[in-house]
């Protein structure tokens, strides 16, 4: 139902948003190379806009993985929730049960309010108002000039234009298919939030995934209770035995499966982060440029000869070097080597308990002009987009001199088939000769 009212109430903007898409000046079209808008006597041929009917089929069916995925969430939480209280926190006159209770309790109202908190605060929408626009620091412009070595999604450190929302698009912003708007410092589209996550809310996403963490270690000695005491019981009906059962299995099995997911996404995020990454979004456009930079050098090697390596392959080798972490990965551009600091610019405070509050929006100081960033990664991002762009010159040079070592091949090979024509062709006295003799056909017999 908050799916569906949420998407009700963005139809009339996504209607008017539609209407305008096809009227962008030519102006902001031209800065940016994502943006695809037909010109206006190819936008007149086009269909009419739909309706508002046709428009809120659409929502719902982009949204029918996040109602799904909400649902199956919700209903976890309403059978776990029955479960621990009715069978694993039995019998409630136990002090030790009732500590743990207290302890359930707290825990599973904070994962659920830290959803809350992913859903309400979003991760921080791009505004209509362009302003100053945004405001990289040099080294940051440098590093992510190896954008345009990206496979995947070239990128470039400034401001586009994004045609589906119909605003300007900043360079650290990411447009979300799903929810179609752009978000900034985009990391991922939640289906069981329904919502993407970035600047603002990956705080409580990594809240609601370490509450979560918890909650799951806390039911643990209480599974393992449950087990032995299903065991060891004698039940004289055998049908409550079995319920009693399986329905163990169902809860243990759902603990698993979301032990496992969460601990993959918590590992996946934190080292994410730690690595300097705030975005998952970024991360993957670099992480296309190292690795269109691994098979260049992997194809310099081979052509080079043994124990002969070209100053040039060295010291790209050392630049990727440079850029790998010790414990995998790559070096992000936004790690100021303080793992405190990093997560401080993060939750938006500095380290306190306050850093365990839900509901409270994340990102400290303004998105769109970043000043916690790792100088010395963004200088060897810097150096990678350089030799590469050397490497990219130095082909447009060899394929520029095979060419033309081509045409002046062609010329020569034509200027010798000039001269030969020249020798075989017979001269123009000898010609007029041939020409006037006349053999007759008596002497020819004759002859013969």
């Amino acid at each position: 139902q908050f799916l569906l009212v949420t998407m009700v109430v963005e139809t009339a903007g996504i209607d008017q948003g539609e209407a305008k898409q096809r009227r962008i000046p030519a102006a902001a079209t031209a800065t940016c190379e994502d943006v695809d808008v037909a010109p206006d006597d190819e936008c007149k041929s086009h269909r009419s806009p739909p309706g508002p009917l046709q428009s809120l089929v659409k929502r719902v069916w982009s949204r029918l993985e996040d109602m799904v995925a909400i649902s199956v969430l919700f209903a976890s939480w309403v059978f776990g929730y029955i479960y621990a209280t009715e069978e694993l926190l039995q019998p409630i006159d136990s002090t030790a049960i009732q500590v743990w209770s207290v302890l359930c309790h707290i825990l599973f109202a904070l994962a659920i309010l830290s959803w809350a908190g992913v859903v309400i605060q979003g991760p921080g929408r791009v505004s209509h108002q362009r302003g100053d626009g945004t405001q990289l620091p040099s080294c940051v412009v440098a590093a992510m000039a190896v954008g345009r070595f990206s496979q995947e999604r070239p990128f470039k450190p400034e401001d586009g234009f994004c045609s589906t929302c119909d605003r300007w698009k900043p360079v650290l912003a990411s447009h979300c298919s799903v929810c179609g708007q752009c978000s900034l410092w985009m990391d991922h589209h939640c289906n069981f939030a329904g919502q993407c996550v970035g600047f603002r809310n990956l705080r409580c996403f990594i809240q609601m995934l370490l509450y979560t963490q918890l909650l799951c270690f806390v039911y643990v000695p209480l599974l393992v209770r449950r087990g032995v005491q299903l065991a060891l019981s004698q039940d004289a009906v055998v049908s409550f035995a079995s319920a009693a059962i399986a329905r163990f299995l169902a809860f243990g099995l759902c603990w698993i499966l979301l032990l496992r997911f969460v601990r993959s996404m918590t590992q996946m995020v934190l080292g994410k982060v730690c690595a300097g990454w705030p975005s998952q979004v970024l991360l993957q456009k670099f992480k296309s440029a190292f690795s269109y930079a691994q098979l260049l050098e992997k194809e310099i090697a081979k052509r080079q000869v043994v124990d002969h390596s070209s100053p040039f392959l060295l010291e790209l080798q050392r630049t990727l070097k440079r850029l790998r972490r010790q414990s995998g990965g790559i070096r992000g551009i936004f790690n100021p080597n303080d793992l405190v600091k990093s997560f401080a610019s993060l939750f938006g405070a500095p380290l306190s308990w306050r850093w365990l509050m839900p509901l409270l929006p994340g990102g400290s100081g303004d998105p769109l002009q970043p000043t916690v960033v790792d100088r010395d990664a963004c200088n060897a991002w810097a150096a990678l987009a350089s030799l590469l762009q050397e490497c990219h010159d130095l082909r447009d040079a060899e394929v520029q001199a095979q060419q033309r070592a081509s045409e002046l091949w062609e010329g020569h090979i034509c200027t010798l088939v000039d001269e030969a024509e020249k020798h075989l062709r017979p001269p123009p006295q000898a010609a007029v000769m041939l020409d006037q003799v006349v053999v007759h056909p008596v002497s020819m017999k004759s002859m013969v």
